[in-house]
């Protein structure tokens, strides 16, 4: 079973969250897959940040449940990743979805863009992340030269992008 992170325990608490199953059981989880366990812990727990305010941009809620199916997005980059990805969570009011890949790190896209995005190493990460407004690390197609997202642009040797040709080889098949 895996814990919330401890400053935001009585959060998760507060919405529902008592550490026992929430209906994802080990039958269920026939992938071997850490998106299976997330949501065994948290599905159906809906966390609002307690600002909408930051430390680098607006903060998110995270509403976990299975996200079925793959959108384009989240399946072009599972293939260029080398990776599975299971959806874990809506976020961004239903407008962003959180995608746990095979080694638990977490990626996200939405529906008005088609960027793709780091949000952290493990779910943990990724709810501080989310519920503390710290920006997620875009990844750049090799076909873009330019990649503008939230009124920022980004170019190929731009240090603010997720570095996935490094991600994609460690997990090369």
């Amino acid at each position: 079973m895996i814990k919330p992170p401890l400053e935001f325990e009585t959060q998760f608490i507060t919405a529902g969250w008592t550490g026992d199953s929430r209906g994802f059981p080990p039958s269920f989880n026939h992938h071997n897959h850490v998106g299976w366990d997330i949501l065994d812990s948290f599905n159906d727990i809906h966390i609002h940040p307690e600002s909408s305010t930051g430390l680098e941009c607006a903060t998110n809620d995270i509403h976990f449940q299975l996200v079925q199916p793959l959108c384009t997005c989240a399946e072009r980059w599972q293939s260029l990743l080398h990776t599975k990805f299971i959806g874990v969570a809506f976020t961004h009011n239903q407008y962003g979805m959180l995608w746990v890949a095979t080694d638990g790190a977490v990626f996200a896209s939405n529906d008005i863009t088609d960027v793709f995005e780091f949000v952290g190493s493990d779910i943990i990460v990724a709810i501080r992340n989310e519920l503390m407004g710290i920006r997620s690390q875009p990844l750049m197609n090799d076909d873009e030269s330019v990649l503008n997202y939230y009124g920022d642009a980004y170019n190929k040797s731009d240090s603010r992008l997720f570095d996935w040709h490094l991600y994609a080889s460690q997990n090369g098949r």
